[in-house]
């Protein structure tokens, strides 16, 4: 079919007939010792395709030609502190969309014709700890600095991003208390499909195989979803988010022999996303750029309710609310409920 249709989600016309064709390829190998020592990961697809997408509302799949090689290694890996190296290249040709983020679109014309190369590197680092029975990390470090530079044309279009999240136990058993930050800058005002980052909604499909708790990514921003009338889109941003983990809530008979709940989750969040831009104006031919910085604040919650189907099948179904705020201009405000289920 070159189209789909359900209550989920919302999509916009046909399927092009470039579009109805996809293929993937996926190629592991492992260095055990020695020098360059490590993972490597070699790719293609064409259109890439993901299958949670046909549930929406975060979708994956992209148009057009991405081909690569990731190399992964542990610098560290001391149980809980581990420090993970990620190098790796790849290849763009007929994007029409970020290749990360959905909201970032550009019409047919704009990139198709134009051959992306793109160098990223990155460090990641974690020691999280947790006392007997926790069900998430209850304090600890955890950060991650990437650095990428896309080529085009024979232009350089540098970016780096970067996140530290800080958590500390609280006197009442399995509670704890975070502070989770991330940054990001593009060090180029023109616009193309890796100089912008873009920000919204939980994250979460309402069937998907991804971490529950996503909206502590850097690019989600609960509460303002991909259907709001209000993008944001940034070139450079601050975003801090503060959360309370409170105890799970264990159960000792909900359910079924086949259907059973152990346990439920709940955190509570509030943040605030700093942002500056550059829009593009042409006057006589010549173009120039305004600055525009912008403020957002949001509040939230979300319940994680551990499930087993089946005997052995583990599954965790997430429900979840948040309001976005955006502060100054029109001090609109914007409401997101979030249902998902994770196997």
């Amino acid at each position: 079919p070159n189209a789909w249709e359900n209550d989920l989600i919302n999509l916009n016309g046909d399927i092009d007939n470039s579009e109805q064709w996809h293929a993937s390829f996926n190629y592991t190998s492992a260095k055990l010792s020695g020098f360059l020592s490590g993972k490597y990961d070699f790719y293609a697809t064409y259109n890439q395709a993901n299958f949670y997408d046909l549930f929406g509302p975060t979708i994956r799949s992209r148009k057009g030609i991405n081909a690569g090689i990731n190399y992964q290694r542990s610098l560290i890996f001391d149980n809980p502190r581990n420090l993970d190296l990620n190098v790796g290249t790849s290849v763009f040709y007929g994007l029409n969309q970020s290749p990360e983020f959905q909201q970032i679109n550009f019409s047919d014309d704009d990139f198709d014709t134009n051959l992306f190369y793109n160098i990223d590197a990155s460090l990641s680092y974690r020691d999280l700890k947790g006392s007997v029975g926790a069900v998430d990390a209850e304090k600890g470090i955890k950060s991650s600095l990437v650095l990428s530079n896309s080529i085009t044309k024979g232009n350089f279009f540098p970016k780096i991003s970067g996140t530290f999240d800080l958590g500390f136990q609280l006197p009442v058993d399995h509670t704890s208390f975070w502070i989770r930050n991330s940054f990001g800058n593009a060090f180029s005002k023109n616009i193309n499909p890796f100089t912008r980052f873009g920000f919204a909604a939980f994250g979460n499909n309402y069937i998907d195989q991804y971490a529950s708790k996503m909206y502590r990514g850097p690019f989600a921003f609960a509460g303002l979803g991909y259907d709001a009338e209000r993008t944001i889109i940034a070139k450079s941003y601050f975003k801090s988010t503060l959360e309370l983990a409170l105890p799970p809530v264990r159960y000792r008979k909900i359910g079924f022999f086949n259907l059973f709940a152990t346990h439920s989750h709940l955190t509570l969040f509030a943040g605030g996303l700093f942002t500056k831009n550059f829009q593009p104006i042409t006057n006589n031919n010549q173009i120039s750029y305004i600055r525009d910085s912008e403020s957002f604040r949001n509040i939230g919650f979300q319940i994680d309710t551990k499930l087993v189907m089946f005997s052995h099948l583990s599954s965790t179904i997430s429900f979840g609310w948040a309001r976005a705020f955006e502060v100054g201009n029109t001090n609109k405000s914007f409401d997101e409920w979030m249902v998902s289920l994770k196997f």
